[in-house]
């Protein structure tokens, strides 16, 4: 019988690398052959080799010298692409969920994605609707939550950021196009707008912001460092 072989990109090390880890032992039988590494080293050894498992994302890189995408290259020497999202399942309100999603999955081709593994129901529906093959069962970077009292720190408020678009050191203009990204900066200035009109309304409250990893976190210690009832 033919080895079979998975290729699991690992674009952020700390975040890919110990479910993905879990989900090669999971799978593994005799003779497979699992190799770990950069999503850019996968994708050349893609135009060598036959018969790929993709684990992950990244499908969509272009090559310059043929203008051809990763996935058309693995679907042409009969691989399969098993793609896990990584880039988050929550959008507020339910219209921003359809325009942020739907703007992510229209550049990936539907007939090179055998399978997506989508976070929760509203992208597993978003995504089904553009026509894609989406399986709805959570993410297993995640492990299930361990309910307790709700009211255990209720004098506590922890609030996960992403104003990528505005307090980042770096600018993602050049990751939209222009009808898009005029107007995801309008959307992220009004909810930054939120965040200070939240925090002023509950001085009473140990606020703890967890910044995302593309945000400026010596930015967010600047901005708070006069309240010291806010933890970054």
């Amino acid at each position: 019988m033919k080895n079979r072989i998975f290729f699991f990109p690992l674009e952020t090390s700390s975040r890919d690398y110990p479910y993905k880890k879990r989900l090669s032992d999971a799978i593994y039988k005799n003779g497979d052959i699992h190799i770990f590494a950069r999503p850019w080293v996968l994708s050349y050894l893609c135009l060598f080799v036959r018969d790929v498992n993709w684990i992950g994302q990244n499908v969509n890189h272009k090559f310059r010298f043929s203008g051809k995408k990763l996935s058309q290259y693995i679907k042409s020497k009969n691989g399969k692409i098993f793609y896990f999202d990584e880039e988050g399942g929550f959008y507020y309100p339910s219209e921003l969920a359809h325009e942020v999603i739907r703007h992510r999955y229209e550049s990936l081709s539907i007939e090179d994605i055998d399978y997506v593994f989508s976070w929760g129901i509203c992208q597993h529906t978003i995504v089904s609707e553009m026509g894609f093959n989406s399986v709805c069962l959570g993410h297993p970077r995640f492990d299930p939550i361990q309910r307790s009292k709700l009211d255990k720190n209720k004098d506590k408020v922890l609030l996960l950021t992403n104003f990528s678009l505005i307090l980042s050191k770096k600018t993602f203009q050049s990751e939209f196009d222009d009808k898009y990204f005029p107007a995801r900066r309008t959307s992220t200035l009004e909810d930054i707008s939120q965040l200070f009109k939240f925090v002023s309304e509950n001085n009473d409250k140990v606020i703890q912001i967890r910044v995302h990893p593309s945000e400026d976190l010596d930015l967010y210690k600047m901005m708070f460092k006069s309240l010291k009832n806010v933890k970054i």
